[in-house]
């Protein structure tokens, strides 16, 4: 019996291993799962994936090196130099900004990114004129030169948008050249050319009409797509202005900083700016380049200059042309160049502003400092003869003159001192008293760059530039702090003993000043608030500069470029382009020895830079946008 049951009992244990393990667990809860064995194969993928996750967190996690790849492969180019230059200051990381893969590629699913957006102007790179029909009156004599542009220096004639002869006054209203004869309220337009397939950079459009009248040589500056900037130089026919024809074109790469004529020499300022990484293999991506009409060439590695610490990616391109063929007759490109430029009748000066940081005795001292770099021209081709450095920044192309062998400057001097403490591993500075920004005169000989003579720190501490002008052996600089000023007057006579006075705190200031002639100086600025034109009138006085009259214009906004304004000292007119409560105007005042006088204030369409004006016996002619006005007026 006892048999039969254990042989019941093993058929039924056998019966149970043929069943799945799932059921036998669930119909014993309290049995033990058997160990199943994992596969070697398993085992071995699980460990790759391990290295693989190890692997991949140390690449995601590893920082970006921002140090820049090599150049030597370029050490055979001429350019050799320059690229090695440009590599330090142009190469920018692919991943710059990103500390790592993972920010760089997870980065954006943590945070909102923001979307780069290209607003570049763009031009396309044809263009092509044409005399348009409908134009009235007929041609005529072009007669003799005259000039308007109330230029810096005598002799160096200044682009402009207006220029005139004694029959024809030529006005660039947007992208069309227009010529008017001149006769009173029956002026005519005579003739146009139209700069066909060209858009953009408006405002920066200008000219010159030659000394005999019968060429115009016209600046377009142009952009086609992000990096692609030009100045295409277009020299006209217009003998007969009715019949107006294309001569030659000049291409330049770059963007237009300003230009001068004197004598038959075209004197082209540009600024270049190499692009973020560029391709050295291009040379267009990192040279200045000049096409004559035979395709472009790059500016010559020996016309080519550097400062020994090059801070920037950008030249400042001195460039000759004769003005009546277009023919280059020299060129030079100076690297890390890219502020102001002056231009007396012999030579071009160029600047750059840069930080200087030093450290004595515990004292940091931090100051702007402008390196000023002297290119004859006068001769067959340009020559670099040195430069000096200054402290402080230059504002604009009136803060240097020439005069006498002598080069004078003023700048806003900008500089910052401290104290430097250590307490353990924490650092603290200590501002010191003497920071801060004022205003410094200095006066060098370009023969040996010495500084003969030196006024530092004359404007009150916190003061900044705003205006400056030289006259002969006087120099007027107006500086400010918010809208209160102090006018100074320099005299420059003798450099071993100069002395100056000042008007002393006045309300507003002026951006623009000028020798207005018999004594008188005029200001261009801001009045008692920041919508408030004043035009004041100062005279020199024993003790001071005294302000003798002034004009003030309340809710109104101004051109604050100098060749906008017109400025007739024989006949005591002062006009400039407005918008005042909200009306785009032309403003034209009469100083009479006693007072300003509004003389004419009537609706001009355009942009306030654009607007130009002249006087011509008895008429003032006025050009805006798609506008033009004659109006009579009184000579006196």
């Amino acid at each position: 019996m006892k048999n039969e049951k254990r042989e019941k009992g093993k058929r039924l244990l056998d019966a149970m291993s043929l069943a799945d393990e799932k059921y036998v667990h669930e119909a014993v809860p309290g049995a033990v799962r058997p160990k199943r064995k994992i596969p070697l194969r398993m085992m071995i993928i699980a460990a790759t994936l391990c290295v693989v996750l190890i692997a991949g967190g140390l690449f995601l996690f590893m920082p970006f090196s921002d140090e820049p790849p090599e150049v030597d492969g370029y050490e055979n180019s001429e350019y050799y130099e320059v690229i090695k230059a440009l590599q330090t200051v142009t190469y920018r990381s692919e991943n710059a900004g990103y500390a790592n893969w993972f920010e760089k590629l997870f980065g954006g699913l943590l945070s909102n990114g923001m979307e780069d957006a290209d607003n570049m102007a763009s031009a396309p790179e044809e263009f092509a004129g044409a005399v348009m029909d409908g134009s009235t009156g007929s041609a005529s004599d072009p007669g003799t030169y005259e000039e308007i542009t109330d230029n810096q220096v005598q002799g160096v004639i200044e682009a402009d948008r207006i220029k005139r002869s004694s029959t024809h006054i030529f006005y660039l209203d947007q992208k069309v050249l227009k010529a008017y004869a001149i006769n009173g309220n029956e002026s005519d337009l005579v003739g146009l050319y139209v700069f066909e397939n060209t858009e953009g950079y408006f405002a920066e459009w200008e000219f010159y009409l030659s000394d005999d009248c019968k060429t115009v040589t016209v600046m377009i500056p142009y952009s086609v797509g992000r990096y692609d900037t030009g100045i295409n130089i277009v020299s006209l026919d217009v003998t007969d202005p009715a019949n107006i024809t294309e001569k030659k074109t000049v291409t330049v790469t770059g963007n237009y900083l300003s230009s001068r004529l004197t004598n038959g020499t075209l004197l082209l300022l540009t600024r270049f700016s190499v692009r973020t990484n560029p391709d050295f293999d291009k040379e267009e991506q990192f040279l200045p380049q000049i096409d004559c009409g035979e395709g472009c060439e790059s500016i010559a590695p020996e016309d080519i200059y550097m400062p020994d610490n090059v801070s920037n990616a950008m030249y400042t391109v001195v460039i000759k042309l004769d003005e009546d063929t277009l023919e280059v007759q020299g060129s030079n490109a100076f690297l890390s160049y890219s502020q102001e430029a002056y231009v007396s009748a012999d030579n071009v000066y160029i600047t750059r502003q840069y930080r200087d940081s030093k450290t004595e005795n515990g004292i940091v001292t931090n100051q702007s400092v402008t390196e000023i770099t002297r290119v004859e021209y006068s001769g067959d081709t340009l020559i670099n003869r040195g430069a000096v450095t200054v402290e402080g920044y230059i504002k604009d192309q009136y803060s240097l003159d020439e005069k006498d062998g002598i080069l004078r400057v003023i700048t806003t001097t900008d500089i910052g001192r401290y104290r430097e403490s250590y307490n353990g591993d924490n650092v603290s500075a200590e501002l010191l008293q003497d920071a801060g920004t004022s205003a410094s005169l200095y006066c060098i000989d370009i023969t040996n760059w010495q500084t003969v003579a030196k006024v530092e720190r004359f404007a009150p501490q916190g003061e900044i530039v705003r205006s400056v002008r030289f006259d002969g052996d006087h120099a007027y600089v107006c500086t400010a702090v918010q809208l209160t000023d102090p006018v100074f007057f320099f005299d420059l006579s003798d450099l071993s003993d100069i002395t100056y006075k000042d008007t002393g705190t006045i309300t507003g200031f002026s951006t623009s000043l000028i020798n207005f002639g018999d004594g008188y100086l005029m200001g261009i600025g801001i009045g008692d608030s920041w919508n408030t034109l004043k035009i004041e009138i100062y005279v020199e006085g024993e003790s001071g500069v005294e302000s003798y009259c002034s004009y003030e214009l309340e809710n109104a906004d101004y051109s604050t470029d100098y060749k906008s304004y017109y400025i007739d000292r024989k006949n005591g007119l002062v006009g400039i382009g407005v918008r005042a409560d909200l009306e785009s105007r032309y403003l034209l005042l009469r100083f009479d020895g006693y007072e300003l006088k509004e003389v004419i204030n009537t609706p001009l369409s355009g942009e306030n830079d654009q607007k130009r004006a002249v006087y011509i016996d008895g008429y003032f002619y006025m050009f805006g946008t798609n506008d033009f006005q004659v109006a009579k007026i009184n000579s006196n």
